[in-house]
């Protein structure tokens, strides 16, 4: 079993590398850190963002004190991340939050990270701050669904000390008076 975050190259993404690295830990899985780097760079410098990629991740993890398999690639955000994931049979997908600030309150594009949820045949964890104790509380939204039952599972095998507060809301489909 594996857990993966996709970094971006910012703290954030060291966040998200520590707690995955809290998480892996009692489960005894690997950790596993992924960068895409653009492939419409020019050829002539693409190789070289690659090499320089892996080398911040890799100082950055030395500096965490986190140990990890790194893969830095040339591809698309998308579908790079998505068949990682599933070609190392990675459990749990961490990324780092976007920093909202930096777009102002009306943004219209979407995020690095929201690409990742939307294509990700596993389930993925935005990590906002950084703690180093274990998830206490875990809120689960259900609605009775396969998919329900699968959040459940995953919430219990990733935070198996934490206590589950089940949520559940529902649109009455007529108008009361």
């Amino acid at each position: 079993m594996s857990i993966l975050v996709a970094v971006d190259l910012s703290e954030r993404s060291d966040i998200a590398i520590s707690r995955a690295a809290a998480i892996a830990r009692p489960l005894k899985a690997t950790r596993r850190v992924i960068n895409v780097v653009d492939s419409d760079l020019a050829d002539t410098i693409r190789g070289q963002v690659v090499e320089a990629a892996r080398g911040t991740i890799t100082a950055r993890l030395a500096k965490l004190g986190i140990e990890a398999h790194v893969d830095v690639r040339a591809g698309s955000l998308r579908s790079d991340v998505a068949q990682y994931a599933f070609d190392c049979s990675a459990r749990l997908l961490g990324v780092g939050d976007h920093d909202a600030r930096k777009d102002g309150f009306f943004s219209f594009r979407e995020t690095s990270a929201t690409r990742i949820m939307r294509s990700s045949p596993i389930p993925v964890l935005v990590v906002r701050t950084a703690s180093a104790e274990p998830y206490r509380d875990v809120v689960v939204g259900v609605d009775f669904s396969i998919y329900s039952r699968s959040a459940l599972r995953h919430a219990r095998e990733f935070a198996p000390a934490a206590t589950l507060h089940l949520v559940h809301a529902y649109l009455v489909p007529f108008g009361i008076r």
